[in-house]
């Protein structure tokens, strides 16, 4: 009986030292949750790109003013837009952080002589380390005239 509850002990041990060697990790991770509207007029309507993040040291965002950090490719072309997202931590803390973040994309347009175009985005994200988050992809939307 003494053998089960070592080994029991040893396996809760384990698995709470991968969870928190999982919230320690300093390079971000990124999850693409939704976009929508699926479908937007030309020049019009926004998109709305939520996106679920998650960084072991929280220097997720912030940075030098006139430094990028928000990479968003529009994959019809390849052009990589780039944005600056604040700091997500109050005085540039070193804490685990996870949460949800809304991106806004205004004016997108049709890049071709059609009245309507499909388009998806490659985004990813860089911390003040240099480091950079994976690449994830979003869902299609539809630009109309």
């Amino acid at each position: 009986m003494r053998y089960s509850l070592y080994i029991l002990a040893i396996l809760c041990l384990t698995f709470s030292a991968c969870e928190e060697e999982e919230l320690i990790n300093p390079i971000p991770e990124i999850e693409f949750i939704s976009i929508g509207p699926s479908q937007v007029q030309e020049f019009q309507d926004s998109v709305v790109i939520r996106i679920f993040y998650k960084d072991g040291d929280g220097d997720l965002g912030g940075g030098h003013p006139d430094s990028s950090n928000v990479f968003i490719e529009d994959n019809r072309a390849g052009v990589i837009n780039a944005f600056r997202l604040s700091s997500l931590v109050p005085n540039q803390e070193a804490v685990p952080i996870q949460g949800e973040i809304d991106l806004y994309l205004n004016s997108l347009f049709i890049s071709d002589s059609s009245n309507s175009q499909v388009v998806d985005f490659s985004i990813y994200f860089l911390d003040r380390a240099g480091n950079s988050s994976n690449t994830i992809r979003t869902s299609r939307v539809t630009i109309y005239k």
